[in-house]
């Protein structure tokens, strides 16, 4: 599904929320209301997400993947994450 190439702006966006899903194990409700404040340098120098999540209300550490960080880079300047504090365009 990575690979899939979709020539529908909206239905590509889709895809690759889903896929960042994947790759951090978060719901859609938790990527929807990820910030770039959630982004922090672990003390393995790499980065990770700090949230708590929606449902069960506990905090999550997340190590963000090279296939998410490929995702976050890719919206990085789109209109709704340049003029909001959101990671992706949800």
């Amino acid at each position: 599904m990575i690979e899939k190439e979709i020539s529908i702006k909206r239905l590509d966006q889709v895809k690759d929320i889903f896929i960042f899903s994947c790759f951090t194990g978060l719901a859609y409700a938790d990527v929807k209301k990820l910030s770039k404040n959630d982004v922090v340098i672990g003390i393995d120098g790499e980065q990770w997400i700090k949230t708590k999540r929606t449902k069960t209300d506990t905090r999550s550490n997340i190590p963000i993947l090279p296939t998410a960080e490929a995702i976050l880079e890719k919206y990085a300047e789109h209109p709704d994450v340049v003029n909001t504090e959101k990671l992706l365009p949800c």
